[in-house]
C-alpha cells in the first residue's frame, strides 16, 4: 500500500503567497487613487473662474 506523502513546505508557501499578493493590490490601489486625487485636484484648479486663487 504506498504511503501518500505531501510536501509541507509547498504547502506552507501557498499561503503567505497568497497574502503578501492581496498587500500588493492593496498598494497598488491605493497608489492609482492618489494619481487620480492629484489629477483632480490639478484639473479643478485649472478650472477655476478669474479672480479665484489657484
Amino acid at each position: 500500500m504506498p504511503i501518500e506523502q505531501t510536501d509541507a513546505v509547498t504547502e506552507d508557501r501557498e499561503q503567505p503567497v497568497e497574502s503578501e499578493r492581496g498587500a500588493l493590490v492593496a498598494v497598488l490601489v491605493m497608489v492609482l487613487l492618489g494619481v487620480a486625487g492629484i489629477f483632480a485636484v490639478s484639473c479643478a484648479r485649472r478650472r477655476a473662474p478669474p479672480g479665484q486663487p489657484r
